[in-house]
């Protein structure tokens, strides 16, 4: 995938290298322009991998002004960041629809342009909903979302926005009015958070009354946030930052804790988790559980021989080859070391069953690690597995799984041995 691009239009060498270190380190390609010119030209070159620019407003052939019209564009998210803190200037700004505008006054005024920049990359491909039964609100607003980078879906009452929420994926924030007709902010807000799933969706309410109330009432339902209208783009994109990295913090702690960190895998403590749910679904509905431990052979010795660096490699691509060939109802983790655990659902028959976990272990067995020298590494893995049947618990299933794979070991390794 093309790396986005960044537009970074400041002839100060010392503020464009940082705000080019700033971009690199975000994992995109900073473009630096000097110059109003050189800028417009990188613009025309760039086209359409521009996500954002970060603009300067006295350049040696353009100031103020001149350079807003000119680099100000609703293809991508302008932040302008300048020396001036010029209220004309700044006003200008916000009507030609800059998402911010940031004075360089002190080291702080970095970090915060840092941060409201990876707020925009993060949001590229995600959804936001707003809720609103004024068509004019839902455009106002509409558009300065679109501004950060989000695709936004409108609603015209609560009811239609609660079904949007629920139907489609990667949607990242709610905006919603609290008067709307069939299912008013604060039911909406109520219904989105009975359901698990949506606790860390981030939710703003908007409202035109005087009732000091309503914020209350809102933020108590389990809003993020509340904002009275009419308000300033400035402030409602404070609002709206602040609510997705708390979101996005939430998500990093909740993926540290159930994420293998080297893998990307459900670790030990989720796969249990997961297991114990769909093993109650088991017990109640006859489904067809099997249960596989699945070990490296001699990974040691690659440690030992090639570096714990080659190593990892080898448990990277191993765990992406057991994804790629399990289906999405399979649970599948990494519960230390060299060692993979799989919940599958469903393999069928014994003779079915065996023929599943063969092909795992032929995936495997193709995997190919170049290493420095040019000669290529080839992974092997032994595999026990069983069927959840006659067994009081996953514990008790796992425990079996375990004695096979040692079998499968004991056996001359890079095999299946399933009961």
């Amino acid at each position: 995938m093309e790396k986005p691009a960044i537009l970074i239009v400041e002839d100060a060498n010392v503020f464009s290298r940082l705000l080019e270190k700033s971009a690199t380190d975000l994992g995109a390609e900073p473009l630096i322009a000097k110059t109003l010119k050189q800028g417009l030209a990188l613009r025309e070159q760039a086209g359409a991998r521009i996500v954002a620019a970060l603009v300067d407003l006295h350049l040696p052939d353009g100031t103020g002004q001149e350079v807003l019209e000119a680099l100000v564009c609703q293809d991508y998210a302008t932040m302008v960041f300048s020396g001036s803190d010029n209220t004309t200037l700044r006003e200008s700004a916000w009507r030609l629809g800059v998402l911010d505008y940031i004075v360089k006054d002190q080291l702080a005024s970095l970090r915060y342009l840092q941060a409201v920049l990876g707020r925009v990359l993060r949001n590229r491909g995600s959804l936001a909903v707003v809720a609103d039964d004024s068509s004019t609100a839902r455009k106002q607003v509409t558009d300065l979302l679109t501004r950060l980078g989000l695709q936004v879906l409108g609603a015209k009452d609560g009811a239609q926005a609660l079904e949007l929420v629920r139907t489609t994926e990667r949607v990242r924030l709610v905006v919603c009015d609290y008067h709307m007709p069939n299912l008013d902010g604060f039911a909406l807000v109520r219904e989105l958070r009975k359901q698990q799933r949506y606790n860390n969706l981030p939710i703003i309410g908007l409202s035109s009354t005087d009732d000091p109330s309503v914020s209350t009432r809102l933020i108590k339902a389990g809003a993020d946030d509340f904002l009275p209208k009419p308000f300033a783009p400035e402030e409602f994109f404070c609002r709206v930052g602040r609510a997705l990295d708390m979101a996005h913090l939430v998500e990093g702690l909740e993926q540290a804790a159930t994420r293998d960190a080297l893998t990307g895998l459900n670790n030990r403590r989720q796969f249990f988790t997961l297991a114990n749910q769909l093993w109650a679904n088991y017990r109640r509905e006859q489904l067809d559980l099997a249960f596989a431990m699945i070990d490296l052979d001699h990974f040691k010795q690659v440690n030992d021989q090639h570096g714990h660096g080659v190593g990892d490699s080898v448990l990277r691509e191993v765990a992406q080859v057991i994804t790629r060939n399990i289906r999405s109802t399979d649970i599948l983790a990494r519960i230390g070391g060299e060692e993979f655990c799989l919940l599958a659902v469903n393999t069928g028959a014994a003779d079915s069953r065996r023929a599943y976990f063969e092909r795992l272990r032929s995936a495997i067995a193709q995997v190919a690690i170049a290493l420095d020298d040019g000669a290529c590494l080839r992974p092997s893995a032994s595999i026990g597995a069983c069927s959840a049947e006659g067994h009081d618990s996953v514990e008790a299933a796992l425990k079996r799984a375990d004695e096979l794979l040692y079998r499968a070991k004991a056996e001359g390794r890079n095999r299946v041995v399933i009961a």
